[in-house]
């Protein structure tokens, strides 16, 4: 069972995905967070560590092997969104083989695994860097991706985000910067998530969120773990 969340930059997928699994493990839960991971960030826990679409290039232990047709949907997907360049075509080309192999092998396994970057935020990112805003690819895209057992959307402050970035950056080294987004992009895609949120409406369950304290993520995990116990019972 597949959990992914998607948000902008600097909203806190990375920290909410530790969280919700770590959360869903005390109430009894297999659960596991597939997480990206930076080079500047300290922590390197987690089942699969494979870079985000915009975070750098593309490294993880992922060892199952995507399947010809989610090998096929990658190049789909630049097919209908192609980059704007032949470099952000090629990393984000190695990013999606790479989710693809980390997809596979937790459709796999039972258990829950909660996703910091799945589909849903590659696709946030080839918005951002497409050469076309048709909302009739945007839509055709959308309803490529796999279906996870739940999406969850998380936002924050604009001014929040900004500071996070910049505190990213100041984090990450020369190669790191070179390879990053800037700033104006990132930002831009708080508004990408917001329209993809509409777009999702539907196709799979959907939550939205903010960044949260340790209070309000445990109210968030039990409403998590109700919906999952639900799914299981229905599979």
């Amino acid at each position: 069972m597949i959990v992914e969340l998607f948000g902008p930059p600097g909203a806190g997928k990375t920290t909410f995905a530790r969280g919700l699994a770590a959360g869903l493990r005390a109430r009894g839960y297999a659960a596991e967070a597939v997480v990206s991971a930076r080079t500047s960030e300290a922590e390197r826990d987690g089942p699969v560590r494979a870079r985000g679409p915009v975070g750098g290039a593309a490294s993880g232990h992922a060892t199952a092997q995507p399947d010809a047709r989610r090998d096929g949907l990658g190049r789909s997907l630049l097919t209908i969104l192609p980059p704007r360049n032949v470099f952000w075509n090629l990393r984000l080309r190695r990013y999606l083989r790479r989710l693809a192999a980390a997809w596979a092998r937790s459709e796999a396994v039972p258990g829950i695994r909660v996703f910091d970057q799945g589909y849903a935020q590659a696709l946030c990112s080839l918005i951002s860097l497409s050469r076309s805003t048709d909302p009739g690819r945007i839509a055709m895209a959308a309803a490529l991706l796999p279906r996870p057992a739940l999406r969850i959307a998380l936002h924050a402050p604009g001014e929040l985000l900004a500071a996070r970035q910049e505190a990213r950056v100041h984090k990450a080294g020369l190669l790191e910067r070179m390879l990053e987004l800037d700033a104006a992009t990132n930002l831009r895609q708080a508004g990408i998530c917001d329209t993809l949120f509409g777009t999702f409406q539907g196709s799979a369950p959907l939550l939205r969120t903010t960044s949260l304290d340790e209070a309000s993520m445990a109210g968030f995990v039990d409403t998590v773990a109700a919906a999952t116990t639900q799914w299981s019972r229905v599979a």
